[in-house]
């Protein structure tokens, strides 16, 4: 799926390694430009791909497709239960997570697998929902908080995760509240959709604050991070399918930066990826009776005119392949920085390492006839005055960083503090109005359909409204203090810019006054973009560990309740029972007063409305109250712990380093320096080389 980026990023770090292992980079220079985390971050990353649907659309066909194998339940009776989450792994594997903290590995380390179907027929037993009608066996959606899948795929073996999550519209009720958690920790979601629900309002309405729910997963809220695919279009009409496209496509326009539709055929797109993998040959093809399609000059084709050539066809019908482009595109956009960032400070490195070089050329050959005394003067003098202009710029830099983030004497100065306060008193009260009148307006909807008769399914389906719509207002104030925490953060980073240069100037003039030798313009220690990169890392990490509270509630029992009172008993017809009810023995009917339920049910509800209403407002004064302390601390470590005492403490140690190396290299005899000469010399060459090469792959990579 994101194969091209890997490829990139693959090429990138060998090139990070070779600099290291060949030596064309000192000790001082890998470690002042931290290449280890740089590799790391490179290495290291996953893109997550969770996948959204409502019961029996074919989301493990679809999920299956995306693998090229048949690895997830697809049995229409079957309902994803538990989290489960595909994984590479070198051996096949199963790892259950229960909630109660245990684990459970399959097949356990001393059963060697035999049959992979009898793992797979596990992996189903331990992902879907019990259907035992004695209530026997593993209570998966009680019981199991997540499942982890290992297997030896292609496409999941550079870190893409897929991710599996209980269907919406789902019969147990925490499904719902699980599917919103997730969305918080994926990178890219992919919403499932028949086409024939398309159209249908309620369905149309939880669909648009499932989006508006996933939107908030992400600090822009822009949305593009969200996928839509329209499924099963090999059993529904081209004018049918078409329809469902534009309509679908018009809800989500308001909402969604540029949205992505797609119109696949999952089952399709699975028998497709088996047939390329080797698992089916093209008589299992020509046996489904489920594989019908049109060719190219407008003919049905099925059974056995189906020919190896038409394989193109199908895999064309299905689009999947459609999906994983738009997917790999998303996830390079998202995470090419890496790779520019890693490239650029690898070219920095080179340049670093190329002026240090020229330093101890020139010092060398000063040394044959210079003054080695005078020089360690000049040398210590350097170090001193150095180290004082380094731990000035320290304090100012604390000060100047206590100053942004509390704010300085005057009122009207400015805190970072102060600005997220203003916005979340703002917020509050807005964001809980807003709440309770859309809920207001989408119970009205709903009690002009409200019978006695589906009472129960639509009072459900509104309460799943609710606490969707109020977990989507908790998350909006999340993501906005987030996005101010950024945009204020990166502009102090930015007004930091001028003072690491002034730092790199004054020892640039101090090195030429008392050494003679003028280095190159410019900064070349302290990238500037790369510093805003990492804090906006660092808070989008913070972000995707928070997540609103989700709301409990007893409605059930007071529904039940309404139910109870509106039930009349009155004495059964008939003469013979009506004397039969003087001595007692009477026969008696219970109905249901309809008029007096609903109205019971809308004080209910009405009464659920404002609790809900005043939990919201709660809900939101609490996370405002964790937010400021979360945003003070975050604010702190980021700027103090990675601007000043990190970065700059990584400078001096590198500046530092180099001085004490110029003297040792000064002290040498005539025979040791020309030797260092020469070496020097080879060194230089091998390293301009290596350069030329980074550069072009550099130019490469940007255009």
């Amino acid at each position: 799926m994101i194969n091209a980026l890997n490829e990139k990023i693959e090429k990138t770090a060998e090139l990070i390694t070779e600099a290291t292992n060949e030596e064309f980079l000192s000790k001082n220079t890998i470690e002042a430009i931290n290449f280890e985390q740089k590799l790391e971050r490179l290495e290291n990353g996953t893109f997550k791909v969770g996948v959204v649907a409502p019961f029996s659309v074919g989301k493990s066909t679809f999920i299956n497709s995306l693998l090229e194998f048949d690895l997830l339940s697809t049995s229409i009776l079957v309902e994803t239960a538990a989290i489960t989450t595909v994984k590479y792994g070198e051996k096949s594997k199963v790892e259950i997570n229960y909630r109660s903290g245990e684990r459970l590995v399959l097949p356990k380390e001393e059963e060697p697998i035999e049959d992979i179907a009898d793992l797979k027929q596990q992996l189903k037993m331990y992902t879907t929902i019990n259907r035992n009608p004695d209530g026997e066996g593993v209570k998966v959606e009680e019981e199991i908080q997540s499942v982890n899948v290992y297997w030896p795929l292609d496409l999941c073996k550079n870190g893409t995760e897929i991710v599996d999550t209980p269907g919406l519209f789902a019969q147990y009720s925490g499904h719902n509240e699980i599917t919103s958690e997730i969305l918080m920790e994926i990178n890219a979601v992919i919403f499932l959709i028949d086409p024939s629900t398309i159209g249908q309002a309620n369905f149309m309405r939880v669909i648009k604050e499932y989006v508006e729910n996933a939107k908030r997963s992400t600090i822009d809220g822009t949305g593009k991070h969200i996928f839509f695919a329209i499924n099963k279009i090999d059993q529904h009409p081209d004018s049918e399918v078409t329809k469902a496209y534009e309509e679908l496509f018009k809800m989500l326009e308001p909402i969604v930066e540029e949205p992505k539709v797609f119109k696949v055929s999952s089952y399709f797109g699975l028998i497709a990826g088996l047939y390329k993998q080797g698992y089916i040959n093209i008589d299992d093809i020509r046996k489904d009776e489920t594989i019908k399609f049109v060719d190219d000059d407008g003919f049905p084709v099925s059974g056995r005119e189906i020919q190896k050539e038409d394989m193109e066809i199908i895999e064309s019908v299905s689009q999947i392949s459609q999906v994983k482009e738009s997917l790999e595109q998303y996830f390079e956009e998202k995470n090419y920085y890496l790779i520019e960032e890693a490239l650029s400070a690898l070219k920095r490195a080179c340049e670093l390492e190329l002026q240090e070089n020229e330093e101890t050329e020139y010092f060398l050959q000063d040394s044959l006839a210079g003054d080695r005394i005078e020089f360690k003067k000049k040398i210590e003098i350097i170090q001193e005055k150095f180290g004082e202009n380094v731990r000035e710029i320290k304090k100012e830099l604390e000060r100047e960083v206590e100053k942004r983030i509390r704010g300085g004497a005057s009122k009207n100065s400015f805190s970072l503090l102060r600005e997220l306060k203003k916005l979340t008193e703002k917020k509050i009260e807005s964001l809980s109005n807003d709440w309770r009148r859309q809920v207001q307006k989408e119970w009205r909807i709903n009690r002009f359909n409200l019978t006695s008769h589906n009472a129960e399914e639509i009072v459900g389906s509104f309460i799943n409204y609710v606490d969707l719509t109020a977990e989507t207002v908790k998350k909006t104030l999340i993501q906005e203090v987030f996005e101010l925490l950024e945009k204020q953060m990166t502009k102090i980073i930015e007004d930091f810019e001028e003072k690491f240069m002034n730092l790199e100037k004054e020892f640039n003039e101090l090195f030429y006054e008392l050494l003679g030798m003028k280095l190159s313009g410019g900064t070349l220690f302290f990238a500037h973009q790369e510093l805003i990169n990492q804090v906006k890392e660092e808070i989008n990490d913070k972000f995707k560990g928070n997540s609103a509270v989700y709301i409990q509630t007893g409605i059930d029992k007071k529904i039940n309740k309404e139910r109870s009172k509106a039930i009349k008993t009155v004495r059964s017809k008939g003469v013979l029972n009506f004397f039969k009810s003087w001595v007692g023995k009477g026969q008696y009917e219970e109905y249901l007063e309809e008029d007096k339920y609903l109205e019971g049910i809308e004080k209910v509800i009405n009464l659920f409305i404002e609790e809900m209403y005043e939990e919201v407002q709660g809900d939101i004064l609490s996370i405002d109250t964790e937010l400021n302390n979360e945003a003070e601390i975050l604010a702190e470590n980021i700027l103090k712990e990675n601007v000043i005492n990190n970065k700059i403490s990584a400078y001096e140690s590198w500046k530092q380093s180099q001085l004490e190396k110029l003297e040792e290299n000064y002290q040498k005899s005539e025979a040791e320096t020309n030797e260092s000469l020469i070496e020097l010399e080879v060194n230089k060459k091998l390293l301009n080389t290596y350069y030329s090469r980074v550069e072009d792959y550099y130019e490469e990579i940007m255009n």
